[in-house]
């Protein structure tokens, strides 16, 4: 994840999620400026992107989806 501006990173290989899965790395930011959801999400048929679950992302945590 990038805080500036707000995208994912290119996915890289990495030991430790569960296969199958993906990590989300969240960088350091200051919770109390910002608030950021992580999760997964479905992309419509008119492209939008909507996530479908989330939980609130914790500063310099990994979140496996």
């Amino acid at each position: 994840m990038v805080v500036t501006p707000l995208s994912l990173m290119t996915p890289i290989s990495a030991i430790g999620p569960e296969q199958g899965s993906f990590r989300i790395i969240v960088p350091t930011f200051d919770p109390n400026l910002q608030k950021f959801n992580v999760g997964s999400a479905v992309q419509k048929l008119d492209q939008s992107i909507v996530l479908s679950n989330f939980v609130t992302a914790f500063p310099t945590t990994n979140l496996d989806c």
